[in-house]
């Protein structure tokens, strides 16, 4: 799944490598279309084993996520849903 495209499998941002987002990066927006499950935005835990989440989108909607100086983040999408994230430089 890339950035600015509509998918339905684990996302982890910004990048596999699961780098701490900067402090200059822009906000990014999720749309969610939750059908039969929910989109949840995670984070790793404490011990960095697992992830934990941190919110879960229950309903259809389109959120900003400012993510400047945080540390990486999974998108898990559950059921039917499916979302898709977008950054300005994407375009959108």
């Amino acid at each position: 799944m890339t950035l600015g495209t509509w998918g339905a499998t684990a996302l982890v941002l910004p990048d596999d490598e699961e780098h701490v987002f900067p402090h200059w990066v822009s906000p990014a927006t999720i749309h969610a279309e939750v059908g039969d499950g929910d989109v949840q935005i995670q984070r790793r835990n404490a011990t960095g084993d697992d992830w934990t989440t941190i919110e879960t989108l229950s309903e259809d909607c389109s959120r900003i996520l400012d993510v400047k100086n945080m540390p990486a983040m999974r998108i898990l999408p559950t059921g039917s849903a499916q979302f898709m994230v977008v950054w300005a430089k994407n375009g959108a």
